[in-house]
């Protein structure tokens, strides 16, 4: 009988080792897919952004453009879009 109480006490801790972890994906909102849309994506999900700013140190890949947009998104504020040179 307490080898039966003993058992059943390990089968659940056995049962929540064995679940998998789910799989790991890149950050995504609103259909944009971090690491993977482009600019043309954000203008099409997002529209246009009520200002851009650039900064550029000198190399393509490194010019980075800063797009924001106010009353998008789940909560008040503003959300700024960072697109790379290759964006």
């Amino acid at each position: 009988m307490i080898l039966v109480l003993i058992s059943l006490l390990l089968v659940p801790a056995n049962g929540v080792q064995s679940e998998s972890k789910p799989a790991w994906r890149p950050a995504s909102f609103h259909g944009l897919i971090m690491g993977r849309s482009r600019r043309a994506d954000m203008l099409r999900l997002l529209g246009r952004p009520k200002w851009t700013r650039s900064h550029n140190n000198g190399e393509r890949e490194a010019r980075q453009s800063f797009n924001n947009y106010e009353g998008i998104g789940e909560f008040p504020g503003d959300v700024t879009v960072v697109i790379d040179g290759r964006g």
